[in-house]
């Protein structure tokens, strides 16, 4: 008989998953916040290590990543301004487990930066990952502008947490070259390759 082997993602989504199963006041509308949006995010965005911001409440949650950029917490933020113990319940997930936090503590975990953008290389927890090369910036038929982005590995090899560092901030990096979240990219680029590409493969 085949065992069935269950990734680092999917037993943190289960850990989470009983939480919400213990607590009936929450999670009684937008459920698909939960179990499609959290879900995906853990499967897209897991590596050893990572640490995510996770707030269950009555209508939805919301997951964030934390110490990558401090952008990708604005949407829990938000939330967080509005939170207090009768409506939202704040978690720190790590390691395949969720211990609950208070408000506090949260907005300090929001502020913790361990990626890092000079200008001219991108590193994550003090090492170097690769030389940024913003390319190309043209407009296109809407006149709108579209950015390609170069990068060159400043590693011998990139994992799992390297690749998505990268594909987290990068976009974050342009939107904030060009002053518009509606910036496209039209196409990023790692050593020669598709880093889309690459970055589904390291997800194997």
């Amino acid at each position: 008989m085949m065992e069935c082997v269950i990734t680092p993602a999917e037993a943190t989504f289960e850990a989470l998953r009983r939480v919400v199963e213990a607590s009936p006041d929450r999670l009684a509308a937008y459920r698909d916040d939960f179990y499609k949006c959290d879900k995906d995010y853990l499967d897209a965005t897991w590596f050893e290590g990572v640490r995510y911001l996770w707030l269950l409440r009555e209508t939805g949650t919301c997951m964030c990543i934390l110490g990558i950029h401090e952008t990708l917490g604005d949407f829990a933020r938000a939330h967080l301004a509005n939170a207090d113990d009768r409506n939202t319940d704040i978690y720190l997930v790590s390691n395949c487990k969720a211990r609950q936090i208070n408000l506090q503590r949260a907005h300090h975990l929001l502020s913790e930066n361990r990626a890092t953008f000079d200008g001219s290389k991108i590193s994550y927890a003090g090492v170097d990952l690769v030389r940024y090369v913003l390319v190309r910036q043209f407009r296109n038929e809407a006149g709108g502008y579209q950015y390609e982005v170069h990068m060159h590995s400043l590693q011998a090899s990139l994992g799992r947490e390297a690749m998505v560092v990268l594909h987290l901030l990068v976009p974050q990096i342009v939107r904030e070259h060009s002053h518009s979240l509606f910036t496209k990219i039209e196409n990023i680029m790692l050593d020669g390759e598709q880093f889309d590409e690459m970055f589904e493969r390291s997800r194997a």
